[in-house]
């Protein structure tokens, strides 16, 4: 098991091999803010159980033996993203403008439908930059359980098959993407997707 306590600041985001999407090119320090890969917590568990021999067994104990389960578990803090204009309103020809903060953005019940207050950004005035910070918002959360179960059969002293079962996300607990971020964005504020749901897959193969 493993516990990560981290924050990451940087003044831009990897775009390719370069930083990138500044509103105002002139003014990098105006960037500075979260990474958009800033996981402030993160757990990590692994397990790994393989039966005993059983050779006392008989039968049953064939039947019990060289058996393998592992598992990950993961939970974490949300990805940050930064709240956009939409427009040029800033006439830089970049369109990376960001909106004005008049207000406080986070809810007290957070929902799909409803992750911040939208109510808190306007558009920046023709000509202007906005003032709200870049990557201020953090999105939800995740919390994944993958499993595995294999088995090696010994066909011959230099041949064994391995048959295998995984089962991603096994407990099919959604893993929802961040919400929508443009205020002109008819959608502003709510989370309309996920990543993946559970997935399971079954493989053979022979070792020699």
């Amino acid at each position: 098991m493993n516990y990560t306590w981290a924050h990451c600041i940087s003044e831009g985001d990897a775009a390719s091999e370069i930083g990138g999407g500044y509103q105002n090119p002139t003014s990098r320090r105006a960037e500075r803010g979260n990474c958009v890969v800033d996981i402030r917590h993160l757990f990590n568990a692994s397990v790994v159980a393989i039966t005993p021999g059983f050779q006392s067994m008989g039968w049953m104990g064939a039947i019990l033996r060289n058996w393998q389960t592992s598992a990950i578990i993961t939970k974490r803090s949300g990805f940050w993203f930064s709240a956009a204009s939409g427009r040029d309103n800033s006439l830089t020809g970049i369109n990376a403008d960001r909106p004005d903060v008049i207000a406080d953005s986070h809810v007290e019940n957070q929902s799909l439908d409803r992750w911040f207050n939208t109510a808190a950004f306007r558009a920046n005035a023709t000509g202007t930059f906005g003032n709200s910070g870049r990557n201020n918002l953090e999105g939800p959360g995740a919390f994944t359980f993958d499993v595995a179960l294999l088995r090696r059969f010994s066909m011959t002293e230099r041949f064994k098959l391995e048959t295998r079962a995984e089962a991603f996300n096994v407990l099919n607990h959604p893993v929802f993407n961040n919400p929508r971020n443009s205020i002109i964005d008819a959608n502003f504020g709510r989370i309309l997707s996920s990543n993946d749901p559970r997935i399971m897959q079954f493989a053979m193969k022979v070792i020699f």
